[in-house]
Order: C-alpha cells, then structure tokens, then sequence
C-alpha cells in the first residue's frame, strides 16, 4: 500500500458559523437522529479563548480541488435549508476565511 500524504481544507457547513464568528461549532454525528445526522456542537468560551482551535467541520476537501485564485475571505450564504423548511435564507450573510466552498 502506497501512502501519501495531501493537504486537506474544512469544508464548513452553515451550523458552524455564527454571527462574526467563523469558529461558532463543531460538526458531529449524532448517533439518535434518524434524518440530519450533522449536528453543532458549539464551542465554549475556554475553547475559544484559544485562538490555534478551530471549528472542525464534517468532511474535508483535498487543497489542490479548490480555486488557488479564491480570495482570502469570502461572503457566504445557503441558498437551501432543508427541504423541510419553508425559507431559503434564515440569517444575514457570513464572512468566512479561505477553505473549501461548495456551490450547486
């Protein structure tokens, strides 16, 4: 078996962003829920007086998969909630560092 290793970006999830903060929660599985697994587990102010611990995301996306010429911070949104929901678009748009974006 042949092992390499390849630089690998968060790929962030809506549930891990607040309002100003892109570190707001993890993204865990939870082992009851039968329909939206991903769950937040936010982050308490001890960990986020931490400024080296970021929120850890889901998945991961391999580094060269992303656009080297993306800008260093973005402005996101999601453009679905749930097909269960009613709105398309809960909160105000998001400032997020430079990771893995996903576009439909």
């Amino acid at each position: 078996m042949t092992v390499t290793k390849e630089r690998m970006l968060p790929l962030y999830q809506g549930m891990m962003l607040g309002a100003y903060d892109h570190r707001a929660a993890d993204v865990v599985k939870s082992p009851t829920a039968q329909k939206r697994q991903n769950q937040p587990q936010y982050l308490t102010d001890e960990e986020k007086a931490d400024p080296q611990r970021e929120a850890l995301p889901a998945s991961w996306i391999r580094a060269d998969l992303v656009d080297e010429d993306m800008p260093a911070w973005l402005i996101g949104f999601s453009s679905l909630t749930s097909a269960t929901n009613t709105w398309t678009m809960v909160e105000s748009p998001r400032v997020v560092r430079r990771v893995s974006i996903v576009a439909p």
